[in-house]
């Protein structure tokens, strides 16, 4: 800890934020979703790919609150990661109550996916 880095590692850092990669500009203007889930769930990159689409000129809009995803402001950014927050954390408690109902139908005898041979 407290090491400081190289100033190679600084200089290149700095290209690459001088130099971000260039997206061609799409061939649709909207890209329409039902929530902002359906883009993804993992919080960092669904906010990152909503970016790039709207660098690529396209909205994205919502249609089941009907409401715009791409950020005009901080918050609208602040907002968008609240909801990329509790997305993320959703699937993550389904996850766990599946596995947690899947291990105790096996504990009961049943099958819970697949083919059942002999």
């Amino acid at each position: 800890m407290g090491e400081r880095l190289p100033r190679e590692t600084h200089r290149v850092r700095r290209d690459i934020q001088a130099r971000p990669v260039e997206l061609p500009k799409a061939s649709f203007g909207v890209l329409i979703v039902s929530d902002q889930k359906s883009i993804g769930r993992e919080m960092v990159e669904t906010a990152y790919i909503i970016k790039r689409l709207a660098q690529a000129g396209v909205e994205v809009f919502e249609y089941v609150h009907g409401k715009s995803l791409t950020p005009k402001n901080s918050t609208d950014k602040l907002v968008s990661a609240a909801q990329s927050l509790a997305d993320e954390a959703h699937g993550v408690k389904t996850g766990e109550r599946v596995r947690e109902a899947h291990t105790e139908a096996v504990l009961r005898g049943q099958t819970v996916g697949g083919r059942v041979f002999g």
